[in-house]
């Protein structure tokens, strides 16, 4: 039995409870227009913030699906980031394919994302009294080696704290 579509009103062949003829369809009849982003107002992940649309068997992440939809394949291991930074916008036009330390940069070129430093990241094994008194450590001249003997650490986790590769910000 053939039906309209209720976004593009077409006519197709309807299976279960389909409104739409196709997954764009079903994508753009669940969107909103603010600020030339297009807002997802359907089913979303309340962890992460992704917009989530069931794609035939699978669930799949919207801003993906508008991606694959609109510009193409998705390289396996690729991140589809937003220019926008809202997570909900499925507007091509405001979504670019990068790596996973493109996307971190972007979010750290933009201010949107500070990394946990020091004692509140939670895997920290050293204090900041602890990176203080090894940095007084290695100004007298004691080997590093025996630094981490002490603080139980590794040897090339001394070098960086001396070479400000770690602990910068101190």
């Amino acid at each position: 039995m053939e039906f309209n579509c209720k976004y593009c009103f077409s006519k197709f062949e309807k299976k279960a409870n389909e409104k739409e003829c196709s997954t764009k369809c079903r994508l753009l009849n669940r969107i909103i227009i603010k600020n030339n982003c297009w807002i997802w107002c359907g089913a979303f992940n309340p962890k992460n913030g992704y917009g989530l649309l069931r794609d035939g068997e699978k669930t799949k992440l919207t801003h993906r699906l508008s991606y694959e939809i609109f510009k193409g394949k998705i390289e396996k291991g690729k991140y589809i980031c937003h220019s926008c930074d809202n997570k909900l916008c499925i507007n091509p036009d405001h979504l670019w394919i990068g790596s996973q330390s493109e996307n971190i940069q972007d979010a750290l070129n933009k201010k949107r994302w500070n990394p946990p430093r020091g004692e509140s990241n939670g895997k920290s094994l050293l204090s900041e009294e602890n990176v203080i008194e090894i940095r007084k450590l290695l100004e007298q001249n004691m080997k590093q080696n025996q630094i981490a003997e002490k603080f139980n650490i590794d040897q090339s986790t001394v070098s960086d704290i001396k070479r400000k590769k770690r602990w910068k910000h101190l």
